[in-house]
């Protein structure tokens, strides 16, 4: 079943520059994307708790049995996994999948950067850290309000209720749909791009049928400078180079700073653009070889797998 999102369905832009200085526009995942993602991962959460809880009650009893006193030692223990794995699922898949964790990866939206950067586990700590003070608490609060505040009653229950439907309904109000958790590590959650490698622009791009497809490069590139970027990366390069509208600022910019990235001397002046297309011919056969070999990097935050 493909869960991902309906392309028919309106859609709210934004842009951010990456720093490479390429103007990148970018989808807002819709609300309902990200409650479908996080059910997908609660379903996943809840069976590793239940399957925990068994493990612990049965180790627990034989522990009990031989040591009494350690009854309440072990019930701090449970408490203290379960705090552990509500947190950490969120933060290592996002961690490990370039900000997408398995319900994410399902439903096609990931985490990115507010500001164009890279996705830094900093940032990925406090959004997910943030969670349980959004959904972990309060739904304990509601369970078993004695739990979390003695004495609190029915009246526990109602300020748990009132706090998930605040904090709930509070992406509604923003237009990159944010919750604290985005607000406060500087992130938000967007539309995956496809990682598909697509047709060469640049063969495309001839300006007459007399003319040929592709012209000999003039710059050549070395091995260590084309494993810097991934797929994602040659696709926002497609896109600079496909645009019409991209103007010879604009190209001077990217191509300039690609170069210092990758450690390449930079273009002449008014050959920008004759650069560019070479770099991304050359980047996009690097990946491709790569592929034959049963190895893709996604992004240049990943390490490429096989």
């Amino acid at each position: 079943m493909n869960l991902a999102h309906d392309p028919a369905m309106p859609r709210t832009e934004t842009s951010i520059e990456t720093p490479e200085g390429v103007p990148l526009s970018l989808t807002i995942a819709p609300l309902s994307d990200r409650a479908v993602a996080l059910l997908l991962d609660g379903l996943l959460l809840g069976l590793a708790l239940i399957l925990l809880s068994i493990a612990w009650t049965f180790i627990a009893t034989q522990v009990y049995i031989e040591f009494p006193g350690l009854g309440g030692i072990l019930i701090g223990l449970f408490y203290a996994l379960i705090f552990l794995i509500t947190t950490f699922y969120f933060f290592a898949f996002e961690a490990r999948w370039q900000g997408q964790t398995p319900g994410k990866r399902k439903v096609g939206i990931r985490v990115v950067d507010r500001r164009g950067g890279p996705l830094t586990l900093s940032a990925l700590f406090a959004r997910n850290f943030t969670r349980q003070v959004e959904i972990i608490l309060p739904l304990v609060a509601l369970a078993a309000p004695e739990a979390v505040a003695p004495g609190a009653g029915p009246a526990g229950r109602i300020a748990a209720v009132a706090w998930i439907v605040l904090l709930g309904i509070l992406p509604v109000f923003s237009r990159a749909r944010l919750r604290i958790g985005d607000w406060i590590a500087g992130t938000m959650v967007i539309v995956a791009p496809r990682h598909e490698l697509l047709d060469d622009v640049i063969g495309r791009a001839a300006a007459s049928a007399d003319e040929p497809a592709r012209t000999a490069p003039l710059h050549t590139f070395t091995k260590a400078q084309l494993e810097h970027y991934g797929v994602y990366e040659v696709q926002v390069l497609e896109d600079v180079l496909r645009g019409p509208a991209t103007n010879r600022d604009a190209l001077r910019k990217v191509s300039r700073t690609i170069a210092k990235k990758i450690g390449a001397a930079p273009p002449v002046r008014g050959s920008e653009r004759k650069w560019l297309e070479d770099f991304y011919a050359a980047q996009r056969a690097g990946l491709e070889r790569d592929l034959l070999f049963g190895k893709r990097r996604e992004d240049k935050h990943d390490t490429p797998k096989s």
